[in-house]
């Protein structure tokens, strides 16, 4: 009985590395013209959720679906969030290039707070976007608030990130499974904040209609 247990996790967990796999490459594969890496992205995102739910779906039609339906939204909310990006560090290399005063401190001081929550707020970016439909500016603000109210998940969340970039910089083959589960663990972790949410509005209006109209 405990060999039949054992092989039957293995087969489980085998099934769902491959199919980790299977969606990292077709991320990939989609990322590849640049300007699609919002839409690929989400689309992962999108089947992640899925897998959390425990739902049964199609890999190649699931990631298909996701990737079409929100496609103008993600390519704008791309656009946005890259701009919004480089603005920050390019004046935070600005502000490095200033004489080392007072105002460099405070300038210097701003932009890494700034940037810090650019970055805490990007974790939560896609998990919001695939749980709720929205307005892309709804979009961001909620994920400010939640990686704010969710200090600690979002810590770990950032802490997923730097490991699977560090992997990535010593193991580069693991890039074509990296980001599947990087997805997969960000995901499962944001859930549970949205969990969180849904039994504190449970008696109240659906919290699509409360937080992000």
């Amino acid at each position: 009985m405990s060999l039949f247990k054992y092989d039957s996790r293995t087969y489980r967990f085998i099934d769902r590395f491959s199919q980790i796999l299977l969606l990292n490459i077709l991320w990939i594969i989609t990322c590849l013209p640049i300007i699609t890496i919002f839409p690929s992205t989400y689309a992962m995102f999108g089947v992640v959720r899925q897998w959390t739910l425990k739902n049964e779906i199609n890999i190649f039609s699931a990631f298909w679906t996701y990737f079409k339906e929100n496609f103008k939204q993600c390519i704008l909310l791309g656009f946005v969030w890259t701009i919004t990006g480089s603005i920050l560090l390019m004046n935070l290399n600005l502000t490095f290039q200033m004489p080392h005063t007072f105002l460099k401190i405070v300038a210097t001081s701003v932009l890494v707070l700034m940037i810090f929550l650019f970055i805490i707020t990007s974790t939560y970016l896609f998990p919001v976007l695939v749980q709720y439909k929205a307005k892309w500016y709804s979009i961001i603000r909620n994920s400010f608030l939640f990686s704010v109210g969710q200090a600690s998940i979002t810590l770990v969340n950032i802490l997923i990130v730097v490991i699977s970039f560090i992997i990535i910089s010593y193991m580069p083959i693991s890039f074509f499974f990296i980001g599947g589960l990087s997805s997969y663990s960000i995901y499962y972790l944001c859930n549970k904040s949205f969990s969180r949410l849904q039994k504190i509005k449970k008696d109240k209006t659906p919290d699509e209609k409360i937080l992000y109209s």
